[in-house]
């Protein structure tokens, strides 16, 4: 496996591995990938796994030098333990630490899943975000997506998504902490919303509450529910083709809408 070690005459880092067909390697790791893998609590003289090598270098913060890329079958075709693949808990670990100081695109996150091996209902329900993301995004772009009545006349709001996800094992019984984070954007205003779904991947659906950056009042709280009404049958269609149970709406759906600074 691959190891990270230090410069010894600079703060830098690179990635040095024994391959059988090519030896050994080195590839410096860039400013933005050493952050992200010390967050990750890669250390110097750790190994790194091959699966985690490659995701660097799809976003762009390892370099392997001249034309050489790092995915899979075009690096040293016979590296040692080139096969292997993170839990799940560690893989979206990284993938949070990624989306937190990266900023990675849609497509990367796609290559970055089937890179480091995320499978599963946790694999499906990061499929789920990215296309909640890119729900609202399409339809905010069309003018189509709920803002809130103070700026909806403004010329052209436009509303950004980004999902995160947490889990929790209570038991055994896995749970999902789903966070829908909302920008919305005009001339004269900016304003921030989070739809929180919890997800549970016994019992569905368990609860959904929404936050934003202003005291709710009945206007704000109409735009918030009625988001709330355009988010769900996507979520909901979504889930069923995970085979992800939904729940009882009967239990979880009353519009509770809070300000996030209480």
């Amino acid at each position: 496996m691959p190891k990270l070690e230090e410069y010894e005459d600079r703060p830098a880092y690179y990635v040095r591995a024994n391959t059988s067909d090519a030896g050994e390697v080195t590839y410096d790791l860039l400013e933005p990938g050493r952050s992200v893998v010390w967050t990750y609590g890669l250390r110097d003289g750790d190994s790194i796994p091959w699966a985690v090598v490659r995701a660097l270098d799809v976003l762009g913060v390892i370099d392997p030098g001249g034309e050489t890329t790092l995915g899979p079958g075009e690096l040293a075709p016979n590296i040692d333990s080139g096969s292997e693949t993170l839990s799940d808990d560690e893989a979206l670990e990284f993938i949070k630490i990624v989306q937190t100081q990266l900023g990675p695109t849609r497509a990367d996150l796609v290559e970055l899943r089937k890179i480091l091996g995320l499978s599963g209902k946790k694999a499906e329900l990061a499929v789920i975000g990215v296309a909640i993301d890119e729900y609202i995004e399409n339809r905010s772009a069309a003018n189509a997506f709920p803002t809130p009545l103070d700026i909806e006349s403004s010329d052209h709001p436009t509303t950004q998504s980004n999902t995160s996800i947490e889990w929790s094992d209570d038991d055994g019984h896995e749970r999902a902490k789903f966070q829908i984070n909302l920008t919305t954007e005009s001339p004269n205003h900016t304003l921030y919303t989070i739809h929180c779904i919890h997800i549970s991947m016994r019992d569905g659906i368990e609860k959904w509450h929404a936050s934003i950056d202003a005291d709710p009042s009945w206007g704000r709280k109409i735009y918030v529910i009625k988001q709330k009404a355009a988010i769900i049958p996507t979520l909901v269609s979504k889930l069923e083709a995970a085979t992800i149970p939904l729940g009882d709406p009967s239990e979880q759906l009353d519009p509770t809408v809070g300000n996030w600074f209480d």
